[in-house]
């Protein structure tokens, strides 16, 4: 017996771009609620709270097909790739400033993974 799963039917692009989008906002996370213990401080995830929680929800959407994801999608992949990017130059850590730079390199990918035709008409866009 199959059992269909949301999202099965979503091409190779958009799997991967739903998982850089959410495995890249948890990983974010994570890394900032590590460093907030490490510091004792937990304010620290005022940023990275926010974006983990939006980058699950578009992930969910892309993968899930939901036309109006596209263009939201699109845009946060833009700006958590520009906040990844400035993390890894502004970093005082060479760990976090690796870190950064291969979720900066990973949201670039996935936004080139989201312009490709496949993903494009699982979106419902067939230009």
């Amino acid at each position: 017996m199959k059992q269909v799963l949301p999202g099965s039917s979503a091409p190779l692009e958009i799997k991967i771009a739903s998982l850089v989008l959410a495995g890249g906002g948890l990983v974010f996370l994570l890394t900032f609620l590590v460093l907030g213990i490490q510091a004792g401080d937990l304010g620290s995830l005022i940023l990275p709270a926010p974006v983990a929680v939006i980058s699950l929800g578009l992930g969910a959407g892309l993968l899930a097909g939901v036309r109006p994801v596209r263009f939201p999608a699109l845009l946060w992949t833009v700006l958590v790739a520009l906040l990844q990017a400035s993390f890894a130059l502004l970093a005082s850590d060479v760990w976090l400033a690796v870190l950064s730079g291969v979720l900066a390199a990973a949201h670039v990918y996935a936004l080139v993974l989201q312009i490709t035709l496949p993903a494009r008409r699982h979106m419902g866009s067939t230009t």
